[in-house]
């Protein structure tokens, strides 16, 4: 006979569902322990990470008195034939793939074909086009009404205003066929070949003017200007101006001062001392000051100028440099660009006056290039 061995009654760990979390974070595979919050035996599994609890009897008997026990498990995804029943859709109708083939439809109190013409018809489900068919059609079908759109800006417009090889042509927006589409009823095939100049090329104050063979174009001419050509350009209407090379004459017939070239004077001071005053010149009309050159002779090395201009000549005047500026060749001459103020007006006086000089034997040779503002 088997010989059976009484064991003692099992004790398990019993502790709370947060004891039991603090004491094992990471509990080892198959730990089992007695939940005293659940009360359940409750062994751990780690492949899934988590608690499996042990049910009672009862519970089980609970399960099986329960009117839909199984509500929790059900889903959706599953009512299919793959699974093995059919389910019912939203509407509690079996699925029309689940059917089988003793039935037409699905439910024939919900036909969704009831209506077959209507399914076929203009904004059908199944809407049937005639477009791309071949053949004819039973019946006779009238054309819609659509001259407008072969018609001036029409979707399908059949004429064009630009003249084109076996196109259709349409007046333009003057109202006139382009010169391309007539023919030999006229005297040229091309009316932008006719070497007759049409009146309409010109506006007011043009002339008429070709710089290329063949292609005359009209040539405004504005104020205070001549018609003619420079060198290297084309016919065209030309300022008075020294930048033109054309200089125009004022009221009395005299040339524009204001156009004419850079002009000057010189003047020659005899044994300079380092205190002269000496007048150099008055201008009638305003005046630029553009360039001084002064040059030594005899033994003078070095002498200080200070020009200055004013309307009185018994002013201080103001001073053209912008400080006294020391003239020392003796060769090429020492050239002054800048200034301090270079502009005199009309009606001023131009004079000289020297603060240095060393020297005792020579001349002081100055000459002042200027222009007529």
């Amino acid at each position: 006979m088997p010989i059976y061995q009484r064991l003692q009654p099992i004790v398990f760990a019993q502790l709370t569902t947060s004891e039991r979390d603090a004491k094992w974070p990471s509990p080892p595979d198959g730990l089992t322990i007695h939940n005293v919050t659940d009360w359940f035996i409750q062994v751990y599994d780690t492949a899934d990470e988590e608690w499996l609890s042990l049910s009672w009897a009862r519970d089980l008997d609970a399960h099986e008195a329960a009117d839909d026990p199984h509500t929790g498990y059900q889903q959706e995804s599953g009512k299919n034939v793959a699974d093995g029943y059919a389910g019912l859709t939203a509407g509690t109708k079996l699925n029309l793939a689940q059917m089988q083939e003793v039935m037409a439809y699905a439910d024939l109190t919900d036909d969704p074909y009831a209506d077959h013409s209507a399914r076929h018809e203009n904004a059908g489900a199944d809407e049937i086009s005639v477009a791309g068919l071949s053949g004819e059609l039973a019946d006779a079908q009238p054309p819609k009404t659509h001259a407008s759109s072969h018609q001036n800006t029409g979707s399908d417009e059949v004429a064009t205003a630009t003249p084109a090889a076996n196109a259709i042509p349409k007046a333009g927006a003057g109202g006139k066929l382009a010169a391309g589409w007539l023919q030999e009823v006229l005297a040229y095939a091309d009316l932008t070949d006719d070497p007759a100049v049409l009146k309409t090329l010109f506006d007011a104050q043009t002339i008429v003017a070709a710089v290329s063979d063949n292609t005359p174009v009209a040539v405004t001419v504005a104020e205070q200007t001549v018609v003619g050509r420079k060198t290297g350009g084309n016919i065209d209407d030309i300022a008075l101006n020294a930048a033109s090379g054309i200089c125009q004459l004022d009221a009395n017939g005299r040339v524009d001062p204001t156009q004419t070239a850079e002009e000057s004077f010189s003047i020659t001071i005899e044994t300079p001392t380092a205190s002269e005053d000496i007048g150099l010149q008055r201008f009638n009309v305003p005046i630029t000051i553009t360039k001084i050159v002064g040059v030594l002779t005899g033994d003078y090395t070095s002498v200080t100028i200070n020009p200055k201009f004013s309307t009185d000549r018994s002013a201080a005047g103001t001073a053209v440099l912008s400080s006294a500026t020391a003239i020392t060749s003796t060769t090429t001459g020492t050239v002054i660009t800048s200034f301090g103020d270079a502009t005199i007006p009309a009606d001023s006086f131009l004079w000289l006056e020297t603060t240095a000089k060393t020297g005792t034997a020579g001349n002081l040779e100055l000459t002042v290039f200027f222009t007529k503002d």
